[in-house]
């Protein structure tokens, strides 16, 4: 009987090693694992940031263009320019429009081309006007949009959207 329970004893205890070496081990695992894990995670944020930066570098390129063929519309008084603009600017004409649903599309393409901060004297050029008549409509945008004559009509329109 004392043969069979030091056998039975025996036999724990190399049931108990072997199954401190099989925790052992899984813990080893998982501790792999998660640091595996944590690396591709952190490689996944990486990739996403650089990512972002350059979608948003190719947005700019693709504003930077759209920018260049409006201004070009705009000195060339194209009669495309304001479509194009309500195009690239929509929250800009609505909100003109909210302040004054009355304006009309001359004010409109005049008012898109002091959002572009055109000069008077660009727009006096670019339109084939005088400088005073470019002054005189300032002074009836103003009027029409309720903009105070102390704040700068360009700060206005880019603070608009």
């Amino acid at each position: 009987m004392e043969s069979f329970i030091a056998e039975t004893e025996k036999a724990a205890d190399s049931h108990k090693k072997d199954i401190q070496w099989v925790i052992l081990i899984s813990l080893a695992v998982f501790l792999l694992l998660v640091l595996y894990s944590w690396r591709i995670i952190k490689l996944l944020r990486e990739r996403k940031n650089t990512l972002r930066t350059e979608s948003e570098k190719l947005k700019s390129k693709m504003n930077d263009k759209k920018q260049d063929e409006l201004i070009e519309l705009a000195r060339s008084n194209h009669p495309e320019f304001l479509n194009l603009f309500k195009e690239a600017y929509p929250e800009f004409i609505q909100k003109l429009l909210y302040i004054n649903p009355g304006l009309e599309n001359s004010e409109l393409a005049f008012c898109a081309m002091l959002k572009l901060h055109f000069t008077s004297k660009e727009i006096a050029n670019y339109t084939l006007i005088q400088h005073r008549t470019v002054q005189q409509k300032k002074y009836r945008i103003r009027k029409k949009l309720n903009i105070p004559t102390e704040t700068d009509i360009y700060q206005f329109f880019d603070e608009l959207v």
